[in-house]
């Protein structure tokens, strides 16, 4: 996993990282944060209507959390899926 200090970090510019009304690869947004895919745990994937909402844990506190059009057709560990929404979330039972 990654740091608690980079999450913090990412926190912040998360939000700004995929233009409202705009969908970039999954792969090309955790690169620009210098997130490690490898390093994710706890993968989670909920499905709502048309919307996949896939959440990870990129540290001992937080989740890294996006969205993705269900009709995407690329596998969701592929990188090549479009995603936004991107946001980092405190977990529940991880510390601030």
């Amino acid at each position: 996993m990654h740091t608690d200090e980079q999450a913090r970090t990412w926190k912040l510019a998360a939000p700004t990282l995929v233009p409202l009304g705009q969908a970039l690869r999954q792969a090309e947004v955790l690169d620009s944060m210098g997130i490690e895919v490898r390093r994710l745990r706890d993968h989670r994937v909920e499905k709502s209507f048309d919307v996949v909402i896939e959440t990870w844990q990129v540290s001992e506190s937080f989740d890294i959390q996006w969205m993705s059009d269900a009709r995407d057709q690329a596998d969701l560990r592929s990188g090549a899926r479009r995603i936004y929404g991107v946001k980092l979330l405190l977990r529940p039972w991880g510390s601030p």
